[in-house]
């Protein structure tokens, strides 16, 4: 009866309904990311009054590891990701221009507190990775230029965004418990521009020394390396583990594995490759943990309370707006720095509007400092918005560019 103590009963009930949804989602072919359906359902079930477990808090974390890992990233090795970011980098510092200024003034012009707007300046600076990557391919639209800039701007605008939510918690925490004392301050900061030298160094030593060469791989043995590295970075360096995760799984390079050399997504084709096999499973495995995060994300907005308090309607619409116009400007005003067309830019301002994992985490990070009742659904209403609306903005794109095919040929 252990078990059963342990594990809430509605627990059961929402790991029948999602696996249910997602073999109805499969068996379909709904063309609705599966991200946004459990949200809506989610936010559905809350209204009604469904009373959400404990432990699901415990998974939504799993879930965010494990979305963080399918983010796709691990074609590149270390040095290659840090010059992505480098070339990338002004795309990606203009197009936080919008969102990071404006969800600072729109806060302070709420009249929340200043604490609360410097979070949310940190919040709306991170993309949504996964989702981003997730309606690119779905519309297909991996290959064009404006995805593979969207992508890498994206990756360097979270990185961005965690340095941001990293020195904003440390600033914060700073001011209300050390007043003048800044030691700790500089100390925190200080630890943070090792981990990133450390990653570097560290990855260097591995490849060039050939430090893993004896290992036998397989899906678990890269688990525990993985694993490893999450807890170590967070015990050491103090990085929370979602962007330790992020960056881990950087550092884990198909160099460090016999067969496994090339840079390139194109691995994963040869089957007898044991990372490639290794990070397909991971990744399918990944789709029926990261449910978790949009369940409990879902959960946290109830439809009910919306209505009894319609502050959190207009604060969150009134977040929405003002990040999605100014993120689109942002990012449209960045094609001259890539060389993209008009079509191209206006893609790409779509593609880095949505929100999901990394700004829940650097909430997260900082949710001490928010006292403000309404502003973690006003936040979660705004994401809500963003992730349907960059959802119908690039099918409307795709539609767009299907339609100008048929004309031509």
């Amino acid at each position: 009866m252990f078990f059963w103590e342990i594990i809430h009963e509605n627990m059961l009930y929402i790991l029948l309904l999602m696996w249910t949804v997602m073999i109805v989602h499969d068996w379909f072919k709904i063309k609705i990311p599966t991200q946004l359906v459990f949200l809506i359902l989610w936010i559905a079930i809350t209204s009604l009054g469904f009373e959400t477990p404990n432990e699901l808090k415990v998974l939504s974390a799993l879930a965010i590891i494990f979305m963080l890992f399918s983010a796709e990233l691990w074609w590149h090795n270390v040095p290659h990701f840090i010059t992505s970011i480098i070339k990338n980098i002004k795309v990606a510092v203009i197009a936080a221009i919008g969102p990071w200024v404006w969800a600072f003034v729109f806060s302070n012009l709420w009249w929340w507190n200043m604490q609360e707007a410097i979070v949310l300046w940190a919040v709306f600076t991170a993309t949504a990775l996964p989702f981003t990557i997730w309606v690119l391919k779905e519309f297909k639209m991996m290959k064009t230029q404006a995805a593979h800039t969207a992508i890498t701007a994206a990756t360097a605008d979270d990185i961005i965004a965690t340095l941001v939510g990293i020195i904003t918690s440390i600033l914060l925490w700073s001011s209300l418990s050390w007043k003048s004392d800044y030691s700790h301050v500089f100390f925190e900061i200080w630890m943070v521009l090792w981990f990133f030298i450390f990653i570097y160094i560290l990855h260097v030593l591995i490849v060039k020394l050939k430090l893993l060469k004896n290992v036998n791989w397989n899906v678990l043995t890269i688990l525990i390396f993985w694993w490893w590295i999450i807890a170590i970075w967070e015990g050491v360096f103090h990085i929370h583990y979602a962007i330790a995760a992020l960056l881990a799984w950087v550092l884990i390079t198909p160099e460090f594995f016999k067969g496994s050399t090339l840079l390139s997504p194109d691995f994963l084709k040869n089957k007898n490759d044991i990372f490639a096999n290794a990070s397909e499973k991971l990744t399918a495995s990944s789709n029926y943990i990261a449910p978790f995060f949009f369940v409990y994300l879902g959960s946290n907005l109830d439809l009910s309370f919306l209505i009894e308090t319609p502050i959190i309607l207009v604060s969150g619409f009134g977040l929405f707006l003002t990040v999605v116009i100014f993120q689109f400007i942002s990012a449209y005003s960045s094609w001259r720095w890539r060389g993209l067309n008009n079509k191209q830019a206006t893609i790409l301002g779509f593609a880095m509007s949505p929100r999901d994992v990394v700004a829940i985490v650097i909430l997260d990070m900082n949710l001490a400092y928010i006292t403000n009742e309404f502003i973690l659904p006003s936040v979660i209403l705004a994401i809500f918005l963003l992730n349907i609306t960059a959802t119908l903005w690039m099918k409307w794109a795709n539609n767009l560019s299907e339609k100008k095919l048929k004309i031509s040929s």
